[in-house]
């Protein structure tokens, strides 16, 4: 995976910033995701949540998960429950809806709160979302910026 770095020479939030350069040309729903390395340990403060990357696309069709965020809208957090209806190579399509502005969100397995994706989008329907999904190459770039 070819990873663009930023960094943040302001000293009040995030020290560096990771995304998938992929974005950058195919804009494909797999490469929407962003990781923040923080000066603090907030999690040390406000507890943390596991992550879980599946291997196989069948392993993830029918889980129970949650989707959270906290669209400014509605000026405080949202929370929607659901299942995933279809599992793609980068992404799920799932049923736990979202509100605009829900997206960078964890989805995450209910009820083990451990998260499998970040929000990112919902249908014009209504009736479905996308999340990215969070794979073993997030996982190791988290692990390698703990």
């Amino acid at each position: 995976m070819e990873l663009m770095e930023i960094l943040i020479t302001d000293h009040h939030g995030w020290a560096k910033i990771y995304y998938s350069n992929n974005w950058l040309t195919s804009h494909q729903n797999g490469d929407d995701w962003c990781l923040c390395v923080l000066y603090s340990n907030l999690g040390d403060n406000v507890g943390w949540m596991g992550t879980q990357s599946f291997a196989g696309n069948n392993q993830t069709n029918g889980k129970y998960v949650t989707a959270v965020g906290y669209p400014g809208k509605l000026k405080n957090q949202y929370i929607n429950r659901g299942t995933i209806n279809q599992t793609y190579t980068g992404y799920f399509e799932t049923d736990a809806l979202l509100v605009e502005g829900m997206s960078g969100g964890p989805l995450y397995l209910t009820p083990y709160d451990t998260a499998v994706g970040i929000n990112k989008a919902r249908y014009e329907d209504g009736h479905a979302a996308i999340q990215t999904r969070i794979t073993s190459e997030i996982i190791d770039l988290i692990k390698a910026n703990s």
